[in-house]
């Protein structure tokens, strides 16, 4: 049997692997020679998540994103939001209590440094051994 119905809008997803995107049978198949059939990409969004003829995967407005694929809103977004993609996407968790930004104010991180307005301007990444 085939894969036909694949539904990911609405998840913390960066991207679908190249071989599902290929697919000619998984959401009514490839539409438009992207993977929109089965989620919008980063900056864009639908209805549903993800691109079907009647609802295609739009770009967000100028100044708004969003932070994953298949989403059905854009939003204005802080640099919290970015540096939590980046401590989510780096294993973070995995760095120690002293590295933490879970619940904290990202200037007072000991990998974090920030300008007397409270702006990041620099990160430190711990290697991990």
């Amino acid at each position: 049997p085939h894969l036909i119905d694949l539904r990911l809008g609405a998840n913390n997803l960066f991207s679908v692997p190249e071989e599902i995107c290929k697919s000619k049978t998984i959401n009514g198949g490839n539409i438009d020679d992207s993977c929109n059939h089965i989620l919008c990409r980063i900056g864009t969004i639908s209805s549903r998540g993800y691109a079907v003829p009647e609802s295609a995967c739009i770009p967000c407005p100028e100044y708004q994103t969003t932070l994953y694929a298949g989403q059905r809103a854009c939003m204005l977004h802080d640099e919290s939001d970015y540096l939590d993609i980046l401590y989510t996407a780096l294993s973070g968790r995995e760095w120690g209590a002293e590295h933490s930004l879970d619940d904290m104010d990202e200037c007072r991180s000991s990998h974090i440094t920030c300008n007397e307005k409270g702006e990041v301007t620099s990160m430190k990444i711990p290697i991990s051994t």
